[in-house]
């Protein structure tokens, strides 16, 4: 007589258990019994990754020891923990600021050189003679390097490629991954994410920052565990050890990665809401916040201080990315007419979002099944990112050379970082000015740019131009994201959205001019906010951190309705991009709502009949036979009931469960051979 909650928890454990069966059980073939409602082939047993996962302890142990522990609190430790709590949020909060202060100054200073220093000057020098061969392989030759360090660095620590999040949810849904928050996965995870952008992938870096800040917030409550190896360091602190504590911080570690790459604390904090914790109180909202607003002006000092030079002063752009701000009265305003059309994007958002989640599904069905299962060496995910690098670099460089628009304009310089806005690459010169080529100015230059140009420069970009760009990051973006390389889908999908927003502003501006007024900033931002919802299936964060990284509360209305209308459409066809990578790494994650298939299943529909159980009283050898034959992880400890047969066992209502822990072998002297890394342990 379970409850539809408890059934539903059965039955996620159980299709998790069928994803892990051993290779030679019989269960080997067996199909998931509760499939997602995705458009893609059938994935069987041998189609996924075999890992084992374990859960995390979220609950309380009340045990000797730890009643113990509670008597020898004295009158200020209550207080003691709580300070300390809120001392180590503001330390993870400064301390992922700081990492991307890191990461985006390295990627500026590596994208400025690969292009002011090497390829401006071998383009410079050959354009004379009418060949660009030369500067297209010093370019590559540049992507290629900054691609194999970065296909290395994921290679080393697997965990580390992608974008991290789906990770992070289980993590926090309460799945112990190995690896996901250690030490060296965060040293690739930033080496990775620095390497990725500055190479030309597409994929950015700031869902990278959420896996980054995670692992800070796991990491930095943990520091007595970190200084073992001093012997002279004494560090009296025993607080914050549980799974519970860890918990916590990682939440508050992911909000500060979010606010930190947008400049969007509150969106941050609903982030780790909405779409990252599975636990969550009132006390962890004010912390989440704290943290995310450390992270955020950690970062905003940091970067005015060494790229504008402006010390301790908190200017306007406070994130990795800078979208500029939309300061024109006119520009902000918008009508009725406006929010149906802005619905209609919403429409259209998420039509392209569910084609986008159902190609790449396919991609990495394929890539699961051929590359990464048959072909276990990391030699192979490299050699896959160099050939995606090299098929990026091409594609982009020849479209930019023949398709391209050759607009009369002024290119312009930022002050310090040395990356051009607007390229002249490919067109001739002029009396009256330079030229400036539109579809180089999308593809050649880092996305948070490309996302600036589209929201605020004049430029007029041509309609083909932004046809192609269209087309062009929306297969690249998804043929790119699952392979080898740290790097996540928010700026392409940015950049996607905002290139179908503002060719429907072109369109209507140059068809429609009874419409009304139309600035082509607005119809990009609600393309950008609906072709991400979806694509992740995002609401109320994704509403904020755009209003929050646009500075803008204007829009937020538009920017909610579009959201929503997306995330409804999309959700009819299939689920969000991170969900679906989770369920095809076979990963047990535990959703908010109960699948629609639940509401007619009782116990009896999920439960075995051939469970192993023990009795009060067994030998050893039957302990070892069992646990050698079962792959589960539990066994009910059953009394015979002597007044009906000896046969019939039956449970009583106190029963003991048998208990089995992970990493712990049992061996037969005669055979020398681990019990599937398990130990019985009666409790």
């Amino acid at each position: 007589n379970l409850s539809r909650p408890h059934v539903y928890t059965y039955v996620c454990f159980l299709r998790s258990h069928m994803f892990v069966q051993r290779a030679d059980s019989s269960h080997m073939r067996v199909e998931a019994a509760m499939e997602d409602d995705l458009e893609t082939p059938r994935i069987t047993r041998q189609d996924l990754p075999s890992k084992e996962y374990d859960s995390l302890d979220y609950d309380v142990c009340y045990n000797v020891p730890y009643k113990r522990m509670l008597r020898g609190y004295g009158k200020w430790t209550y207080l003691h923990t709580m300070v300390m709590r809120w001392v180590m949020v503001a330390i993870i909060g400064c301390l992922t600021g700081l990492t991307g202060f890191v990461i985006q100054f390295l990627v500026l200073k590596l994208w400025a050189a690969k292009l002011n220093n090497v390829f401006d000057v071998v383009y410079n020098a050959t354009i004379s003679r009418g060949t660009v061969v030369l500067g297209f392989l010093a370019l590559l030759g540049l992507n290629v390097v900054c691609a194999l360090v970065s296909s290395v660095a994921s290679a080393f620590q697997p965990v580390s490629a992608g974008s991290g999040i789906p990770e992070v949810k289980c993590y926090l849904n309460g799945i112990k991954i190995p690896d996901v928050v250690k030490a060296k996965t965060f040293l690739a995870k930033v080496i990775g994410s620095i390497f990725t952008v500055s190479a030309g992938y597409v994929a950015g870096k700031q869902d990278p920052m959420v896996h980054i800040g995670a692992i800070i917030g796991a990491g930095i409550p943990q520091l007595r565990s970190m200084l073992w190896c001093f012997k002279k360091i004494k560090f009296p602190y025993p607080h914050f050890r549980s799974d519970r504590d860890k918990r916590d911080f990682v939440s508050c570690g992911a909000a500060a990665g979010m606010a930190a790459a947008f400049g969007a604390p509150i969106g941050g904090t609903l982030f780790a809401l909405e779409e990252g914790s599975s636990f969550w109180n009132q006390g962890l909202t004010w912390r989440t916040l704290f943290c995310a607003f450390c992270s955020t002006y950690t970062l905003n000092l940091l970067r005015s201080g060494v790229e504008r030079g402006e010390l301790w002063t908190v200017t306007q752009s406070t994130g990795l990315v800078n979208f500029g701000p939309f300061e024109n009265a006119q520009r902000e305003s918008w009508t009725l007419l406006h929010l149906l059309c802005f619905i209609f994007m919403g429409v259209f958002g998420g039509l392209i979002g569910a084609v986008f989640n159902s190609i790449n599904t396919r991609v990495t069905v394929y890539r699961i099944k051929y590359l990464q299962k048959r072909h276990h060496r990391p030699t192979w995910r490299v050699l896959e990112a160099l050939l995606c690098i090299i098929a990026t670099s091409l594609l982009l460089f020849v479209c930019a050379m023949f398709f391209g628009t050759c607009i009369l304009g002024n290119s312009s310089k930022s002050s310090k970082v040395q990356v051009q806005e607007n390229y002249s690459y490919f067109c001739p010169g002029n009396e009256t000015g330079p030229y400036t080529n539109d579809m180089a100015s999308l593809l050649f230059q880092p996305m948070e740019f490309v996302v600036r140009n589209l929201f605020h420069n004049p430029l007029p970009y041509s309609l083909s131009t932004l046809g192609i760009s269209f087309f062009l990051y929306f297969f690249l973006a998804c043929f790119t994201f699952g392979i080898g390389i740290s790097g996540g889908l928010f700026m392409p999908c940015l950049v996607i959205g905002a290139t179908y927003g503002r060719f429907l502003a072109t369109v209507l501006i140059a068809y429609c001019p009874e419409y009304g007024h139309i600035y082509f900033g607005t119809y990009a931002l609600i393309g950008a906010a609906s072709f991400l919802a979806g694509v992740m299936r995002m609401s109320l964060s994704l509403t904020v951190i755009l209003m929050e990284s646009t500075q803008n509360i204007t829009f937020g209305l538009p920017i909610l309705f579009t959201v929503m209308v997306a995330k409804w459409v999309g959700d009819f066809f299939n689920t969000g991009i991170y969900h679906i990578h989770i369920t095809l790494k076979g990963i047990p994650h535990l959703d908010w709502e109960s699948p629609h298939q639940m509401n007619r299943l009782v116990a009896d529909d999920v439960m075995h009949t051939d469970s192993s159980y023990l009795f009060p009283i067994t030998r050893v050898r039957s302990v070892v036979n069992v646990l050698r034959v079962s792959s589960s992880s539990a066994f009910p400890v059953v009394w015979p009931d002597h007044r009906t047969s000896v046969t019939e066992d039956t449970v009583g209502e106190h029963t003991p469960i048998l208990y089995t822990l992970p990493k712990i072998s049992l061996r037969r002297e005669s055979e020398h051979r681990p019990l599937n890394g398990r130990l019985a342990m009666m409790r």
